[in-house]
């Protein structure tokens, strides 16, 4: 009986991962030592930096909310922000990756800042940092200082090989406490948070704070496997970590452009209203609706079509517009996508070859509407608005993109008329009217019809669908 309870503890034992960071030669079935994390505070923290920027801000901007003192000053200066003269200050954390000094942070840190300063365990010194490459997108940044002297290396690990309830470590400037460490769990993986970032998140209940933004959250082996982001902040123990893994796909496109360089396919998408879902007689409201292709773009030479419903894009499930966008983005350049639509009820498979975007983004390109002037073809519908032919003159006035549509446009939308509960806008540039397209005013009024009609609206570079009711 004690032979057999022998063999069973020893199988077990043998099915135990092995702990410790690289210094230790621990045997299979050791406990975890007691100094294990003391040990990593040593290896780590000469890795990791202290990040002070600052930046003057602009006539009307607010400080960085990322900032800790954001709140004092927002309290203080009673909700008007800080003075335009006085400089707001940020702290957040980054860490090594290469002897030579670059350094890994979260975009949120730096992006904005006039001046970056680090500053080294162990120094008083504050070393001026040039930022070398940003992506807002995953929230990652790389910045370098010249030490004069080789520095110490964070090893990366690979965040795909991350547990459930591994410990971790994750170290940093907490409200200015620097080089803090604190210990947790991973507590989940594969957390999607749309609103943040498109990556999938690393759960942690290792404690984050503001000031902890770009450290690096590391395994027992003392290797890092993601850089800490974000809090939720209605709970305790909810952080959050963006996967090592996201870094190591962009960084050689940040240190040589400076940016990242993401797929495109050359369309305009919506979500699924339910009213999209019944004017359109689709089963089910999941998917990313085609809004607009542009011509000759990646999308148009796949053959894809304007109101297909996109549901799966390079093998990725696609549940609204966000799905499709970050699939898209995160489909390598040049690559033959496999895409699932549903066209007229049926399901249709193509092939997109994945582009590059332009250089310039029609979502940049937001301007103030003029006042709105009594001029236009008056609807004999009495929805409230008037309508006009496509002029280049009118859409300078409107302040319209060099490659808006050449559609008729709404030049006034009366407040509280149907047209305007509906959300048509002066400005607006009208593509099609039940699914057909139209080119002037004459054509937007013979199409309309009694009951509920059914319009392709673009507005300020965004298209969506408007829903206007004729009695």
């Amino acid at each position: 009986m004690f032979l057999r309870l022998h063999l069973i503890l020893f199988s077990i034992l043998l099915t135990l991962p092995s702990y410790g960071i690289e210094s230790y030669k621990m045997k299979l079935g050791d406990p975890l030592p007691a100094n294990l994390f003391s040990e990593l505070a040593k290896k780590i923290n000469p890795t990791v930096v202290n990040i002070s920027t600052s930046v003057r801000p602009r006539r009307g901007q607010r400080p960085n909310p990322q900032d800790p003192f954001w709140e004092f000053f927002d309290q203080f200066m009673g909700g008007q922000g800080m003075p335009r003269e006085r400089r707001a200050h940020s702290i957040g954390t980054g860490f090594i990756i290469d002897e030579d000094g670059l350094i890994v942070t979260n975009s949120h840190v730096v992006n904005a800042a006039d001046q970056i300063e680090v500053q080294l365990i162990g120094e008083d010194k504050f070393y001026k940092a040039e930022l070398i490459g940003d992506d807002s997108t995953v929230d990652l940044a790389l910045i370098k200082i010249k030490a004069d002297k080789k520095l110490p290396v964070a090893k990366l690990g690979d965040s795909d090989k991350v547990r459930v309830g591994e410990w971790v470590a994750a170290f940093g400037n907490p409200y200015g406490h620097s080089f803090s460490m604190s210990k947790g769990i991973v507590s989940a993986k594969q957390r999607h948070i749309s609103e943040l970032s498109p990556v999938q998140f690393i759960q942690t209940d290792a404690s984050i704070n503001p000031g902890n933004s770009g450290g690096p959250l590391v395994n027992t082996k003392g290797e890092v496997i993601g850089i800490n982001a974000a809090i939720d902040a209605r709970a305790q123990g909810i952080g959050f970590t963006i996967p090592v893994n996201e870094l190591k796909k962009i960084r050689k496109q940040l240190e040589k452009h400076g940016h990242v360089i993401r797929g495109y396919v050359g369309i305009g998408i919506d979500n699924i209203t339910r009213r999209a879902q019944r004017a359109l007689k689709l089963k089910d409201p999941h998917g990313a609706l085609v809004m607009s292709i542009e011509k000759g773009g990646p999308a148009a030479r796949g053959g894809i079509q304007t109101y297909d419903v996109i549901k799966k894009f390079d093998g990725k499930k696609i549940t609204d517009s966000k799905d499709l966008i970050n699939a898209v983005k995160s489909t390598p350049i040049n690559k033959l996508a496999k895409v699932e639509v549903i066209r007229n009820g049926k399901t249709v498979n193509l092939k997109v070859k994945v582009g590059t975007p332009p250089g310039e983004s029609l979502q940049a390109q937001k301007r103030q509407r003029p006042r709105p002037q009594k001029r236009g073809a008056i609807d004999p519908h009495n929805l409230g608005i008037r309508i006009s032919g496509f002029t280049p003159k009118l859409a300078r006035e409107f302040g319209l993109p060099k490659d808006a549509p050449k559609g008729p446009i709404v030049t006034v939308v009366e407040e509280g008329s149907p047209a305007w509960r509906s959300g048509l806008r002066p400005g607006d540039i009208i593509l099609d009217v039940n699914q057909r397209k139209v080119r002037s005013p004459k054509g937007v009024f013979t199409l309309l019809r009694k009951g509920e009609n059914i319009l392709r609206v673009y507005n300020s570079g965004n298209l969506s669908l408007v829903f206007v009711e004729i009695e």
